[in-house]
């Protein structure tokens, strides 16, 4: 699994589980329980979809990166750069989780929502940003910079 381009191909499919299992039964739970004052239920429901399912395609590019970025050979012989690449990713999916909360906040910001609700928000970004990079990047990454990702070291 960690050729190309099957790991491009498993990484996607893994997006897509995680982004159904957070969008649909959790937004249908959302939109079931929240108590909403200006937004009708189908408004709240798609801009919560819509923006996890950017969280998602953000995500996903990042592990295409690290996929196309393992793959080169000058790569191979660097180990400290690459782990460095590595970070610099993981860090961003981190900074993309919170700008996906903060959009969300924004988004809602006339509306009555309670921090579960908000918690919940949140725990879908972040599986669909940092825990998504890092689970695909520790299952699939290439050989030559499998030992980059946080857990393998």
């Amino acid at each position: 699994m960690r050729k190309t381009p099957l790991n491009y191909f498993v990484s996607l499919a893994a997006t897509g589980v995680i982004w159904f299992f957070v969008a649909v039964p959790v937004g249908n739970y959302l939109g079931d329980n929240v108590v909403l004052e200006t937004l009708t239920t189908e408004k709240f429901l798609s801009w919560y979809r819509t923006v996890l399912g950017c969280a998602a395609l953000l995500g996903w590019l990042a592990c295409v990166y690290w996929f196309f970025y393992g793959t080169r050979e000058a790569n191979a012989g660097n180990m400290k750069g690459a782990c460095r690449v590595w970070n610099f990713w993981f860090a961003g999916e981190l900074v993309v989780g919170v700008a996906v909360m903060a959009v969300f906040v924004y988004l809602c910001l006339s509306e009555a929502l309670v921090l579960v609700d908000y918690l919940i928000v949140a725990m879908g970004a972040s599986l669909l940003t940092w825990a998504l990079f890092w689970l695909c990047t520790w299952i699939l990454s290439p050989r030559a910079v499998m030992y980059c990702v946080l857990g393998r070291r």
